[in-house]
C-alpha cells in the first residue's frame, strides 16, 4: 500500500521513489513525519510555543529528511517566524488572562514514580480525600510527570483529556517548562515560582516569603542590625536580598560571615577582637601586663542569624557572654531542622525570636506531647497526618484553596499547615509564625499577619 502526499509517493516501509532506506532511517522518518504533522496542527491552532518545540526536534534530524519533508519543514519555519512577528498566539495575548479555575475536568500533574514518588503520592492522597469531601472526585485525573522525558511530551498527552484546570507540577524545573509552554489554562503550581503566567498561581511549603516577615518585624526598631550568615545557598540568597532591601531603606547594617566557628564570627561582629588587639599592643608597648575588660560595640541592638539550628542556638549565649543582654537575637533558619531533632535540643536555646513556618510549629507541638496523649488523640480522631506528613496536608489544602477561589470566598483558610491567605488577585501565602524560644519552650508571638 502506498500513500501520496505533496506529489511524493511513500510505501508502507517509507521507501521514497522506490529507493530502499535502512531501518534506522525509516524510524527517524516516521518520528519526523509525526512531529511535522503535529507542528503543522499546532501552527493552525496558534500554539506557537509548541510549534517551537517541534521545530527544535526536527532540526536535530534535518540532515536525513527527504526533499519533500525538508520543503514542508522550511515552509513551517517561515510560517512560524511570520506568526511570531505578527504576535499571533504569543504570550502577549495572555496579559489579561486570569486565574479562574473550573472543577469540571481537573488534571493533576505530579511525580508518581522515581525519586519524588513518595511526596507525589502523599499529595495525591490529600487531593483525593478533599475532592471526595467536596463532591468532585470523579472529575479528577492523575498523570505521572516522571514517566515522560519532558513536560512538552506530557502536555501532548494531557491535552487529550481536555482539562479545565491543572494542579501541579511539583518540581521547579517541570513548573518552569510547563509555564513556558503557555498552555493558557488555570493552573495551581505546588511550589514557589516567580514571574509565572497570569493564568497561574502557586501554593508551596517553601520559605521564601519568610524574609518579608523578618523585614516587617525589624521595622519595629530603627537601631543598627548585625547579620550573621554562612556559605550555604539559602543563607547567601537571604543575605543578598537583605542587602538590597536595606540599601533601599538606607539603614545601617553590618554583615558577618560565619566560618569555622560562631564564636569567632560574633567576636568580629561585635569588635571584640579589635579591643583585644589594642590591649595586646599597649601591653607590648609599656612592657607591663594589664587588667583587661573586653569592650565591644553597643550600637547594634538586633542580631539576625541566617544559620542552621546548631549554629544559631549559640548566638544569644555568646551575646550574653559579652554582656550584650539587651541585644535581641532573631533567627531565620537557612535550613529547617526536623521537628523531632529540634525538640531534643531546645533546652540549649536562650531568648531567641524565630521566624518559622506554621506547620513546623504544629509539628513541634505534636512532638512535645506525651506519648500517651498522642496515641489517645490519634485513636479518637483517627488522624493519619503524622504518618502521611505535610505533603498529604498540602494536597488537602490545594483543594480547599481552589474551592474558595471558585466560590469567591476571600476569607483565610486554617489548616494543619497554618493559615493560608488568598489576596484579591488570588495569590496564596502560608503565613509564618513568629515565636519565642527560651530554655526548652517555644511560644508564638502575636504579630500582624502579612497580607
Amino acid at each position: 500500500m502506498a500513500v501520496e502526499r505533496n506529489n511524493a509517493v511513500y510505501s508502507a516501509n517509507l521507501s521514497l521513489n522506490n529507493s530502499p532506506i535502512s531501518l534506522d532511517e525509516q524510524l527517524i522518518l516516521i518520528d519526523a513525519e509525526i512531529n511535522l504533522l503535529k507542528a503543522e496542527l499546532a501552527l493552525q491552532n496558534a500554539e506557537l510555543t509548541q510549534v517551537k518545540n517541534y521545530i527544535v526536534k526536527l532540526m536535530l534530524v534535518e540532515n536525513v529528511l527527504k526533499v519533500t519533508m525538508k520543503q514542508r519543514f522550511q515552509t513551517l519555519q517561515k510560517a512560524y517566524y511570520s506568526a511570531l512577528e505578527n504576535n499571533v498566539g504569543s504570550t502577549k495575548n495572555n496579559k489579561n488572562a486570569k486565574f479562574r479555575p473550573e472543577l469540571s475536568s481537573i488534571l493533576v500533574l505530579l511525580p508518581q514514580s522515581g525519586d519524588y514518588a513518595d511526596v507525589g503520592n502523599e499529595i495525591i492522597a490529600g487531593i483525593e480525600e478533599n475532592s471526595q469531601l467536596y463532591g468532585f472526585a470523579d472529575n479528577i485525573r492523575f498523570l505521572d510527570t516522571q514517566s515522560h522525558q519532558s513536560m512538552f511530551e506530557l502536555w501532548e498527552l494531557a491535552k487529550r483529556y481536555n482539562p479545565s484546570f491543572i494542579i501541579g507540577p511539583l518540581i521547579k524545573d517541570n513548573i518552569a517548562e510547563l509555564d513556558e509552554l503557555n498552555i493558557n489554562l488555570p493552573t495551581l503550581y505546588l511550589n514557589q515560582v516567580k514571574n509565572i503566567q497570569p493564568y497561574a498561581r502557586s501554593i508551596s511549603l517553601t520559605r521564601e516569603h519568610h524574609l518579608d516577615s523578618l523585614l516587617q518585624y525589624l521595622e519595629q526598631s530603627e537601631g543598627s542590625i548585625g547579620i550573621l550568615f554562612d556559605s550555604s545557598n539559602n543563607s547567601l540568597d537571604y543575605k543578598a536580598q537583605l542587602e538590597e532591601k536595606f540599601r533601599e531603606q538606607d539603614r545601617e547594617v553590618v554583615f558577618q560571615k560565619v566560618g569555622k566557628s560562631v564564636d569567632l564570627a560574633v567576636k568580629k561582629l561585635m569588635n571584640s577582637d579589635t579591643s583585644y588587639a589594642r590591649k595586646s599592643w599597649l601591653e607590648k608597648t609599656i612592657s607591663t601586663p594589664l587588667q583587661y575588660n573586653e569592650r565591644v560595640r553597643s550600637d547594634i541592638d538586633r542580631v539576625v542569624s541566617l544559620l542552621p539550628a546548631r549554629s544559631a542556638m549559640q548566638v544569644k549565649t555568646l551575646l550574653q557572654y559579652y554582656h550584650l543582654n539587651f541585644v535581641e537575637h532573631i533567627w531565620l533558619p537557612s535550613k529547617l531542622p526536623l521537628a523531632r531533632n529540634f525538640v531534643r535540643g531546645i533546652g540549649g536555646w536562650e531568648k531567641t525570636t524565630a521566624i518559622l513556618p506554621s506547620y513546623f510549629v504544629n509539628q513541634f507541638n505534636r512532638q512535645q506531647q506525651p506519648k500517651q496523649l498522642k496515641l489517645f488523640k490519634k485513636g479518637v480522631d483517627n488522624l493519619e497526618e503524622d504518618k502521611l506528613g505535610i505533603f498529604y496536608a498540602l494536597g488537602k489544602l490545594a483543594i480547599e484553596a481552589v474551592v474558595k477561589v471558585v466560590n469567591k470566598d476571600s476569607s483565610w483558610t486554617q489548616s494543619s499547615l497554618g493559615e493560608l491567605v488568598i489576596d484579591e488577585q488570588n495569590r496564596m501565602t502560608l503565613q509564618t509564625k513568629i515565636s519565642r524560644i527560651n530554655k526548652g519552650s517555644l511560644s508564638v508571638i502575636e504579630f500582624p499577619s502579612l497580607e
